[in-house]
Parts: structure tokens; sequence; C-alpha cells
């Protein structure tokens, strides 16, 4: 893959640069967002790791021009906010992740964006899950498994319901949150921390397409 990784702070992307170089990417490294967004308009990169804070810049700014320019962005994070999380995701973000996980983390988030997945650091949302969505358990329950990519097939399976439940479910969540695809109820349960991942700190996998 094609990397840009935008961050001020030497040891951590140093420490990041090397680990994917490791796995035969190609690694551009600026400390500066007005130089990541220079980069980007000269050249393609699959995926850009940016940075929030930097003392000559913002980093959600050089989000939004990123990813004008078909380049997805996973954002860093040393704060534990769900508005923030929605503001990244709104500005473009396909992900966003708590800067303290482990490198192994951050590598694997990399990947999964690359893939075209959505993500989620649940340690980001966990303090600001937005309670005005009435979706039953067994509703959030569905939510949860729509963001790991299941199909309504693979769905009604897990929950040992029949289809027609599991379509009858997934047409409630979508009038409930105000969305018209699976694909626009992912990316709001994703950005309100309606649903929490398992595993690493991560939210589950949500593919861009639109599985039934």
């Amino acid at each position: 893959m094609k990397l840009l990784l935008c961050d001020d702070h030497e040891l951590f992307v140093d420490a990041l640069a090397f680990a994917l170089r490791q796995h035969g990417d190609d690694v551009t490294v600026t400390s500066s967002p007005h130089v990541a967004e220079a980069r980007a308009a000269l050249q393609r990169f699959d995926v850009c790791v940016m940075d929030l804070h930097f003392p000559d810049g913002d980093g959600l700014t050089a989000t939004r021009q990123l990813t004008s320019r078909s380049t997805r962005v996973l954002v860093l994070s040393g704060e534990a906010s769900g508005a923030l999380a929605r503001r990244a995701l709104q500005a473009g973000a396909s992900g966003i992740l708590r800067k303290d996980r482990p490198l192994a983390d951050v590598v694997t988030a990399i990947e999964r964006v690359a893939l075209g997945e959505l993500l989620v650091d649940r340690d980001v949302v966990r303090t600001d899950v937005a309670p005005r969505f009435a979706l039953t358990r067994r509703e959030r329950q569905q939510l949860e498994l729509m963001t790991r990519g299941l199909s309504t097939y693979a769905i009604a399976r897990e929950m040992q319901i029949s289809y027609n439940t599991a379509r009858s479910h997934a047409q409630s969540i979508l009038q409930k949150l105000g969305v018209h695809t699976r694909l626009d109820a992912v990316r709001v349960a994703l950005r309100q921390g309606l649903v929490m991942g398992q595993g690493a700190g991560l939210s589950q996998p949500a593919r861009t397409g639109n599985p039934t």
C-alpha cells in the first residue's frame, strides 16, 4: 500500500513508519497537515494516518481535503469523545483510533480502512453514547451484526430468528435512524456510538457494500 503518515510526534511516527515498511508498504511521513494536503494533490495514497492537533494546522481540515481527493483517512486521537468521533467521520474519515493503542492495532486499523471498512475505537465513543435513538435490545443486537457486514440471512441465523423478522428489524432500524440504506445505518451507528465492537478495542468490520 501507498501510505501517508501525518503526525508531529517523531518517536511515534518513526516507529509506525518502520512497522509499516516491514510489511512492505510504501510510506511517506510528514509533520504538517499542509504538507500532507500538498503531497496528496501530487500523488495518490491509499490511506493517510492523520493526527488531530498541530502547531501549524488542523487535522480535521486536512482530512476534508484528503478525502475529497479519494484518500481514505484514519484519524488518531488522544481524546475519548463521541463528539470528536462524529466530527472526524463527518469530515470524511474512514475511522478513528485512540493514539495510545499498540502499534499492531494501528497497523491492523490501517489495513481495514484500506479495504473500505469503517471503524471507531470503542473507547473513543463509550463516554458519549447518544440516547435519542429508541432502539430495542434486539434492534441494537441486529445493528451490531450489520456493522460486522453480515447479510440479513446470516443475521437471522445468528439471532435465531426468521428471515422476515430480521428484515422487519432492519426496516425499523432504518426508520428510527432516519436513513434509507444499511450502509447509512452503519455510518450513523459508528458516528453515534450506538454499537460497541469486540476484540482489540475496535468496532467490528463494516463493509462499504450493501449485502442483503
